[in-house]
């Protein structure tokens, strides 16, 4: 039987906590890993040392805010429903992100970011607490996303307006972007890119389409799309490029 030694904790830590907590005095929005990174430290190793303290990284940033008296602010908000996420996580690790989003009133896309600028996202949280618990991870949602809105056909309707009008604007200009048209349409870019997963397209395809009603094909055949839907146009695609391949 082979044991291994484990890797004894650095004598600097303790020092490098004072001076990470001068640092967020200063700094609050200062992230542990350009803390890291400036002073050379082992993310990872420094990371799971904190929490064996007894806190976490974003329980010490928090802390030090309201020490400080400073004005409370999202941060606040996505800590205390980090802490709720977990706790429903651990009773349900099949839970899906958005579902606990739009349940607990909180922004998406506003906690996802929160999470990433603090080196967590919901797939690591998850697959943490399956570990602990000793299950097994879920391997992907049981049904693909649709965004939920109070008026479903409202939502469609400009979902499907904003995705013919991006078509529109690709046939002049192939490297328009996604994000700056739904920016332009008033439609959260977010939930347009949910949409069209379940839709099954994907710029990739509106761009190769856009390019193919542009030009002549090789074999001389002029084709024309516009009165045809987007799938459709993705299966002729599909179909035309398999059969140019086979000459």
């Amino acid at each position: 039987m082979v044991t291994t030694e484990s890797t004894p904790i650095p004598v600097e830590y303790p020092s490098l906590l004072e001076e990470l907590k001068k640092e967020l005095t200063q700094e609050p929005n200062k992230s542990l890993t350009a803390f890291c990174k400036e002073h050379s430290i082992n993310y990872e190793n420094f990371n799971l040392w904190l929490r064996t303290t007894g806190r976490s990284f974003i329980k010490l940033r928090s802390e030090i805010r309201v020490s400080a008296g400073m004005e409370k602010n999202s941060n606040e908000l996505y800590l205390k429903c980090l802490d709720l996420l977990q706790i429903e996580l651990n009773g349900n690790v099949h839970l899906r992100f958005v579902d606990f989003c739009e349940r607990n009133k909180v922004s998406y896309r506003g906690m996802s970011n929160w999470l990433a600028g603090n080196n967590l996202d919901f797939t690591t949280i998850r697959a943490r607490i399956c570990e602990a618990k000793g299950v097994e991870i879920p391997k992907g949602c049981c049904r693909p996303y649709v965004p939920i809105s109070t008026d479903r056909d409202k939502a469609k309707a400009r979902f499907g307006k904003t995705l013919d009008t991006y078509r529109e604007e690709l046939a002049s200009n192939l490297r328009y972007s996604l994000k700056v048209h739904c920016g332009k349409m008033g439609t959260d870019y977010y939930n347009m890119l949910r949409w069209m997963k379940f839709m099954k397209v994907s710029v990739r395809q509106l761009q190769r389409a856009a390019r193919l009603n542009a030009k002549t094909c090789p074999d001389g055949k002029a084709i024309h799309v516009e009165e045809c839907s987007v799938i459709e146009l993705c299966t002729f695609l599909y179909t035309y490029d398999k059969d140019q391949r086979r000459k």
